[in-house]
């Protein structure tokens, strides 16, 4: 996770605790490091979704080259009338 949007919100919030610990240089008599925690868990949440949605895209852009080729199905399977695997016909026998 050394993605940069995580160590800018790891180093926003490093800045925010030192301002508060150091005597809050920069903005006196407010508390900003829960401001800095929010920007950091918001930029994990963002590395997060991001992820997500890439691997949702990658398994839609999967499944529909799949399908151009004929399926999982046609490729592995012996396709009956009643779906993958096929081990009988309607009437009962093999096929």
């Amino acid at each position: 996770m050394t993605d940069r949007i995580v160590v800018l919100g790891a180093a926003v919030f490093g800045a925010f605790i030192i301002n508060e610990n150091a005597g809050q240089v920069v903005v006196p008599g407010t508390n900003i490091e829960s401001i800095g925690m929010l920007v950091f868990v918001l930029c994990l949440g963002y590395v997060v979704l991001r992820t997500v949605f890439r691997s949702q895209a990658d398994f839609a852009v999967y499944s529909v080259s799949s399908k151009r080729r004929g399926g999982f199905k046609r490729r592995c399977c012996h396709v009956s009338s009643h779906g993958c695997p096929a081990s009988t016909s309607p009437s009962g026998s093999w096929q």
